[in-house]
């Protein structure tokens, strides 16, 4: 990393010293991987990294694979760096990334993965603490999906937009690889044929058609975004979901971190109260710090290359008004989500 950055992450008071190895549980026969899809240069290389780093940590039972397409040699070498991800060309993907606009198929090689279980998690994923991340993650992949009287095609979480009650979002899918439904999918993508009822997101609304009646919910999870109201912050949530606003893979996020300040792309301080509530702050501050944090914890070879991922915002904004409470400071010091 640059000079300039090492010394912002320092003064985050988080662990500089070499990486300890993981804790890596004893491998299992099970052909399952949690994956990735990853297409471009960016921030959302760093938050690749960071995820697999802490999915090793909680569950080294199972694979990583990260399917990409269109990125560069230098995030390559950073993904598969001391085995963090299986790294992957998304074939499909890769004919389409350079196009306008968001390809609505950008999944479809997740259905190619020689895998008899996949689940696919968003890379902008911070996992908390929560009653143990590594008995949430037993649970999701305890649901039936594929095979078996009672199994589904497909495990996903609701979507959380208003009047969408009966629509999956695709950022977190468990899933059972399979020529027929690549087939099926890609034919729908072809075909534009989309949920009329799923109409939010980019790939979601063909998702939805193709999954319609098939698919169950993945539960429990309870992840929380920046947006969320505040009666509605669940007390031990799984996750935290940063989306671009509040995605903390930037030179300007490290600084107001390390001023004791949550960053967000939200601009101007009028709408970043209207959209990020007080008592949202603590929790969002208490997120990014966490992913800083294992952001230091990188292998070396991950680490070294980290800093040409990271983006320069700007006019990116520190949320005002962010005390953080003194307890919550003692934990994000010192707790650790290895379970």
């Amino acid at each position: 990393m640059r000079r300039a950055t090492r010394a912002l992450l320092c003064a985050l008071a988080l662990r500089s010293a070499a990486p300890k190895p993981p804790k890596r549980a004893k491998a299992t026969g099970r052909n399952e991987s949690y994956a990735v899809v990853l297409y471009g240069h960016g921030g959302y290389v760093a938050g690749a990294l960071v995820l697999g780093h802490v999915l090793r940590r909680v569950d080294g039972t199972r694979r990583r694979t990260a399917l990409v397409a269109n990125v560069s040699a230098s995030a390559r070498a950073a993904l598969a760096a001391d085995g963090l991800y299986d790294v992957r060309h998304a074939a499909a993907l890769a004919r389409h990334a350079a196009g306008p606009g968001v390809w609505p198929g950008r999944m479809l090689d997740l259905w190619a993965l020689p895998f008899e279980r996949v689940l696919k998690l968003d890379l902008d994923l911070m996992l908390l603490p929560g009653a143990g991340p590594a008995q949430h993650l037993r649970r999701l992949w305890d649901a039936p999906v594929g095979g078996g009287p009672n199994a589904s095609a497909l495990a996903a979480v609701r979507t959380s937009h208003p009047g969408h009650g009966r629509c999956f979002n695709g950022g977190m899918l468990l899933l059972r690889p399979s020529r027929d439904t690549y087939a099926e999918i890609a034919r729908a993508v072809e075909a534009q044929d989309v949920s009329e009822d799923c109409t939010v997101g980019h790939d979601q609304p063909v998702m939805n058609k193709v999954f319609a009646g098939r698919w169950r919910p993945l539960e429990p999870w309870t992840p929380v975004k920046a947006t969320m109201r505040c009666a509605h912050i669940p007390d031990a949530p799984d996750a935290f979901h940063f989306f671009s606003s509040t995605a903390p893979w930037s030179h300007q996020c490290a600084r107001c971190v390390a001023a004791g300040a949550p960053c967000s792309r939200f601009r101007g301080p009028a709408k970043e109260r209207k959209n990020i509530e007080a008592c949202m702050r603590p929790r969002l501050l208490d997120a990014q710090r966490r992913w800083w944090r294992e952001l230091l914890e990188l292998p070396y070879d991950a680490r070294s290359r980290v800093d040409e991922f990271l983006e320069f915002d700007a006019a990116p904004a520190c949320s005002p008004d962010s005390a953080t409470p003194p307890d919550l400071e003692q934990k994000t010091a010192g707790e650790d989500i290895s379970v």
